[in-house]
This record gives C-alpha cells, structure tokens and sequence, in this order.
C-alpha cells in the first residue's frame, strides 16, 4: 500500500487521518521494515480493473512506484496487484516500468503494519 490508495484504506480501516499523515506512518513504517525484508510494491487497482481508464491504472501504479524511490529509497523490481486484480493494460504498464508481475506472495496484511 502506498498513499495513492489512501482513499480504499481510509473506507476500509476508518484510519482518521489525512492523506499526509497518512503518507508520514507508510513512510516511518516501511522505513523500519525495509532494513528486515525486501519490500515491493502492492497497489490496489479495483476490483475490476478493466473499469478503470489506462490513464488511471498508470496514475496509480506509477504513485506508488515514485513513493517507493522518492521516500524509501527503493528501486521496485516487482508488483502484486491487490485483490490479484490486474487486466492486459496493467499488466503492460507495469512491465513497461522494469516491473515483474507476482501472482502469489506471502501474506502480511495492511493492517499488520
């Protein structure tokens, strides 16, 4: 999760933050975690996401790509879709950014951050 998907977190998990501070809590977390695990992207599309423009899926994946670099430091290699809900046009957006698209992964939970 990277703030970009800030408004699916705030209706899931009542956060009660601003996107902002939402940001600074991703950003101190994974600050601390990165040093204990090799983080890589996560980014909720919809559920069906071949509702949503190109344009949007780009917006989002390439967020949470900038995120990563800007205020991790991490240069992502890989993406898993949240819900595992991808089509054809995200698949190539994230392929066009050096990403590897994983289809099953280890689960640790937004919310057990």
């Amino acid at each position: 999760m990277t703030p970009e998907n800030y408004d699916m977190a705030n209706i899931e998990f009542v956060i009660g933050k601003s996107k902002r501070d939402y940001a600074n809590i991703l950003k101190e977390r994974y600050n601390a975690l990165k040093n204990y695990a090799d983080l890589q992207l996560h980014v909720h599309l919809a559920v069906l996401p071949e509702r949503l423009s190109k344009e949007r899926k780009y917006h989002l994946i390439k967020s949470a790509y900038d995120f990563f670099i800007t205020e991790l430091g991490i240069t992502p290699k890989e993406i898993v879709f949240g819900w595992f809900a991808s089509d054809a046009e995200a698949d190539e957006i994230a392929k066009s950014m050096g990403l590897k698209i994983i289809r099953a992964h280890y689960h640790l939970y937004d919310r057990d951050l």
